[in-house]
């Protein structure tokens, strides 16, 4: 079956109604059966669980939970007296108090995964953003490669509440940190949290957070950025989702060197995703609109960038995953004095994980991208090669 967090990836928003197909235990799938109002299937996922382990405490709750609901009380209250005579932690005893008083317990869920990577960067002065600085500014210093260090966070709290009409609240934190051995000019550290509120049905996902950002990059506390992302998942059938998402960010940089940077930008995008029990397929599209805030802007801060992603991903069970990526990228910059650029960007990734465990997985990168431009020094290309370890929770 599929990493789930890899396909949270490939989604760059947490897809709630995704969750239910791609969850790797039987009482997960039931929890999302039970999000989504199906009791029949979310029934027979807990007796799944049941079978394959008799003597499974969180399925005989989950059970009898939902057996209550269902007017089965006299189930319910076998499985509860079986409960009563297990060693339950603290967490098992309230659950089992509720379900015996009847009370209804709300979904919490916490998701966690870090990575940390070792890799080569041919060209590492390359901005990380076209839009953050100029990469002109870094090709007048010609090419530098480098080893690096690279350390990803990113955790997830999801708390339903309990409410009917399937109302919820999420907050998602994004941490990111690298080290160029042989470049420390250009280490960058990134942070990122989402917070806000949504609903959820069996048909769609509907997510509305407001974020904060902060860059350090270029030997300075660079960029911060906050606004607003509206985010819909709707299950067009039972493969076939459609992901429609916008934002607007108003990004303002910190130090006097970067005057005239500051922007306001829109951004619209949409996805679409086939997920099968061991591939997913997926083809995205982003416009981004950057305008300048300051009455005399630096050169090319008004810019549009539009994004066209395909790409796959194929699972060997519980041996790997496989993930094919092509990005392309078209930018079109404000004309300066008597310089119009236009931009063309190729980004191809190839991933390989291998799963050691259901929390551990063994990562193979790689990456190529080619830019190339009517503006002589923003053209460049780079490779990137790496090894890491990936932990999921």
């Amino acid at each position: 079956m599929l990493n789930k967090f890899i396909i949270l990836t490939a989604l760059s928003t947490l897809s709630l109604t995704a969750n239910c197909l791609l969850e790797p235990t039987n009482i997960d799938v039931g929890l999302c059966y039970e999000a989504e109002g199906n009791k029949n299937m979310a029934q027979a996922a807990y007796e799944r669980a049941l079978i394959e382990d008799e003597t499974n405490v969180n399925a005989r709750l989950k059970l009898a939970k939902l057996y209550n609901t269902m007017g089965m009380e006299k189930e319910a209250a076998v499985l509860v007296e079986n409960v009563k005579k297990m060693r339950l932690t603290p967490a098992q005893r309230t659950s089992l108090a509720a379900i015996e008083t009847h009370e209804d317990e709300s979904l919490n869920t916490l998701n966690i995964r870090a990575n940390a990577y070792l890799g080569y960067d041919s060209n590492v002065n390359v901005s990380p953003s076209p839009t953050i600085v100029d990469d002109a500014n870094a090709s007048t210093e010609g090419i530098q490669s480098s080893l690096f260090l690279r350390v990803r966070a990113d955790l997830s709290y999801l708390h339903d509440l309990g409410t009917s009409g399937g109302w919820f609240l999420r907050t998602d934190m994004n941490l990111y940190y690298q080290n160029n051995s042989a470049a420390h000019y250009y280490d960058v550290t990134y942070g990122r949290l989402y917070a806000g509120g949504g609903h959820r049905s069996s048909s769609y996902t509907l997510y509305i957070p407001l974020f904060y950002d902060r860059i350090h990059y270029l030997d300075r506390d660079l960029l911060q950025e906050y606004g607003i992302r509206p985010d819909l998942t709707l299950r067009l059938v039972d493969a076939l989702f459609l992901n429609l998402n916008a934002a607007y960010t108003q990004r303002r940089y910190i130090q006097d060197i970067d005057v005239g940077r500051n922007d306001d930008t829109l951004s619209g995008g949409a996805g679409l995703f086939w997920l099968g029990s061991s591939h997913m397929l997926y083809g995205k599209f982003r416009y981004e609109r950057y305008d300048a805030t300051e009455t005399a802007p630096a050169a090319f801060t008004d810019n549009s960038q539009l994004y066209a992603q395909v790409g796959g991903i194929y699972s060997l069970g519980n041996f790997a995953d496989l993930e094919l990526n092509y990005q392309y990228r078209y930018g079109d910059y404000a004309k300066v004095a008597d310089i119009k650029r236009e931009d063309s960007n190729h980004d191809i990734s190839v991933i390989a994980k291998h799963n050691f465990s259901k929390s551990f997985r063994a990562n193979i990168d790689y990456r190529y991208v080619n830019n190339q431009s009517t503006y002589d020094l923003a053209k460049y290309e780079k490779h990137e090669a790496m090894l890491g370890i990936e932990y999921n929770y």
